[in-house]
Parts: C-alpha cells; structure tokens; sequence
C-alpha cells in the first residue's frame, strides 16, 4: 500500500504551502510600503512555489485515486477522506493529522489571499484619486476638428446685439 509514499508527499505539499503563507504575509507588508520592485521579485518567487504546490497536488491525487483502486472503493473523485473511512483505524491517524494540517494551511493562504486584494484595491484607489487629482483639467471648451479652441460668445438672452 502506498500509504507512507501519500503522507510524504502530503508533508512536502505542507513545506510549499508555508512558504507560500509567509511570501504572502510579506506581499501585505510590500503592498503597504509600496515597493514595487520587491513585491515583482515576491510574486516571481510565489509563483515557483505555486507551480511547486500544483505538481505536488497532481501527485497527491494520483496516489490517492491508486489508493481508491487498491481499497476498492467506488468513487468517482476519491478524496483523503474517502480513504480514512475505508481504512484501517490503525493507519488513520497519521494521514488525518496530514491531512488536516495540509487543509488548515490552505485555508490560510486563501485568507491572506483574500486580504491582499482588498490591500490591493485600496492601493489603486487610492493612486487613482491621487492622480486625478493631479491631472485635473483647468479649462474646458469646445475645440474645432484642427484642434483648434471655439470662442463663443455669451448668450445673450434672446437679444441680437451685433447689429
């Protein structure tokens, strides 16, 4: 049985995705201080770990669906959980605990995840009202097809005074 090999992996899965947590944290405090070179440099790194993290995914289901066979249970999408139930209670505890680590540090990412959005959003806003306040036009008019501005005359209520 493939039991040990799929516990491997999951704790190898666990080590990316706590790098993947901390990089994360550090993307919040880049985003905050602004620094847009080292938060590229972050995000170059996040995204190895992530492709790291997905391989090792593949992996994990793979081993599992292998598992599932050998189990024989008859599911069309084997989960971890599939396999505690069909297993023997002695071989159960180190895979939960895998299991529910692995899951608990996922959970994290997506909320800091979550949270880095929002730190991004306000970020923009934040530089798009600075900027429009910069740019902000001092006139307005109505330009001619050669660029050209169009005086007009005041309206004069309705009275001809070019005579």
């Amino acid at each position: 049985m493939n039991l040990k090999s799929l516990i491997d992996l999951i704790r190898q899965e666990q080590k990316i995705h706590e790098k993947v947590l901390l990089a994360k944290r550090e993307e919040q405090r880049l985003i905050a201080v602004g620094d847009a070179a080292l938060l590229l440099d972050n995000t170059q790194r996040l995204s190895d770990w992530i492709d790291q993290a997905a391989s090792l995914e593949a992996q994990r289901r793979e081993l599992v669906f292998a598992l599932a066979d050998e189990l024989k249970l008859e599911r069309e999408n084997p989960t971890l959980r599939d396999l505690l139930a069909a297993l023997p209670p002695e071989n159960n505890a180190e895979l939960e605990s895998a299991g529910i680590h692995l899951r608990s540090l996922m959970e994290q990412v997506r909320q800091v995840n979550r949270i880095n959005a929002g730190l991004l959003q306000r970020a923009l806003e934040t530089l798009t009202g600075e900027i429009a306040g910069m740019v902000q036009s001092q006139e307005s008019g109505v330009y001619t097809r050669s660029g050209v501005k169009e005086r007009r005359e005041a309206y004069r209520a309705g009275l001809n005074v070019r005579v």
